[in-house]
């Protein structure tokens, strides 16, 4: 995929994550944040008992990739709704510099 197409890709996901979002409201979308976080959260429970078992199949982990999407969706969407997406994004760049750092100690 061309450079230009991945933008105007991400351009209409952005705009589809606006338009929901705004439809929607802050307080709904919050409380829906919770809900798929929750299940996420029960994915992962799931998915960990299996491999602990041994029993993992495909299908468990297709499910992770939905409440895993679902969750990203909501969170695009509070970011629209409190206009934090810059805020957030500075603050993962520092978060991941930090890690890299205790990494890197970590291998002297």
């Amino acid at each position: 995929m061309k450079t230009t197409k991945k933008v105007i890709h991400v351009q209409r996901i952005d705009r589809k994550i606006s338009i929901i979002a705004r439809h929607y409201g802050v307080t709904h979308q919050l409380n829906k944040t919770m809900e798929e976080l929750f299940e996420l959260f029960m994915a992962i429970l799931k998915l960990r008992l299996m491999i602990f078992l041994g029993r993992e199949k495909q299908a468990h982990f297709e499910h992770l990739y939905e409440e895993m999407s679902d969750v990203r969706i909501m969170i695009d969407q509070v970011e629209v709704l409190t206009g934090s997406a810059s805020r957030c994004r500075e603050i993962r760049e520092n978060k991941l510099d930090r890690q890299l750092a205790r990494i890197h100690g970590e291998n002297k």
